[in-house]
């Protein structure tokens, strides 16, 4: 297909790169494991993976991102493998068996035909634009795609595996998942529709950080890296101790996310993050306004 559209010029450049996107492939095969305690409610197993795979799988994506974004999102997805073997080890089995090979065969196959379709689009409508709008402008369309991709595994995707569960459960339990899915639905909607709009009202600001040297936005992922630990760790740790237990009280819930809130303010408030400038700037016209008033 790159042949057809655009000349044996681009063959020895394409080739090694259709070899590293086939290398994605055996990550996803071993991956599958980690479906099978996921479906089967192992909330505690599955927080701490997820806790895990945020922790490592961002610094690991951005020292890639130095190098390309191929490699980065190959190095991550060997890392996010590594991993699932490690905390779904009790589900990994090698052994080859005919047992229940027709459904397995018929779900393959139902699967094959919808992402295979899917994949086999967005790849041509990719070559498609290369050819119209030149590599260059390609290569800065998949960097944009992979920021979006990117917002949305760290977000809707983390949340979208912890539903999963709960109607997996409600399925097993009773077979009325009806009330937790609209629930499910309402709140990452009410989240992220707000997150969405807010990025594109403050297009201008990121792209004036997309313009910056190469080493300003790691700078950026650590300094929100050190916020994002200040926050969650009191949570990490009292989930820990609680070993995730759904009947944790409470009010060590609410004391546990004030603690983390303060935590985060004050970790802005030392850093001089920009943030910081915000709410000095927020709250001077808040004094000014009652002033007026």
């Amino acid at each position: 297909m790159i042949f057809i559209l655009y000349g044996a010029q681009w063959l020895p450049a394409a080739l090694p790169l259709s070899a590293l996107l086939v290398a994605q492939f055996f990550g996803v095969a071993f991956g599958m494991n980690w479906e099978l305690f996921v479906l089967r409610g192992e909330t505690g197993r599955q927080a701490r993976y997820e806790v895990a795979r945020l922790v490592l799988g961002v610094p690991i994506f951005v020292i890639g991102c130095l190098f390309s974004i191929l490699a980065a999102a190959l190095v991550a997805g060997v890392a996010v493998t590594v991993l699932t073997q490690i905390f779904g080890r009790h589900h990994i089995g090698f052994r080859v068996s005919l047992a229940q090979w027709r459904p397995i065969t018929t779900f393959g196959l139902q699967m094959m035909s919808v992402s295979g379709v899917a994949m086999i689009t967005g790849k041509l409508s990719d070559l498609l634009l290369g050819r119209i709008l030149g590599v260059a402008a390609l290569g800065l369309y998949g960097r944009a795609s992979n920021l979006s991709g990117i917002i949305f595994e760290n977000l809707y995707g983390t949340v979208t595996r912890v539903v999963f569960v709960q109607l997996s459960k409600d399925y097993r339990e009773g077979g009325d998942w009806r009330g937790t899915y609209l629930r499910s639905f309402a709140m990452i909607t009410a989240f992220m529709w707000p997150f969405l709009i807010g990025l594109v009202l403050y297009y201008p600001h990121v792209r004036r950080l997309a313009q910056l040297d190469r080493y300003a936005i790691p700078k950026v992922y650590r300094d929100s890296g050190i916020l994002t630990v200040m926050a969650v760790l009191p949570a990490l740790v009292t989930m820990i101790v609680y070993d995730w237990s759904p009947r944790t009280p409470l009010p060590v819930v609410a004391g546990v996310g004030i603690l983390g809130i303060a935590l985060w303010f004050g970790t802005i408030i030392v850093m001089r993050h920009p943030l910081h400038d915000e709410m000095l700037i927020v709250w001077r016209r808040f004094r000014k306004t009652r002033a007026v008033v």
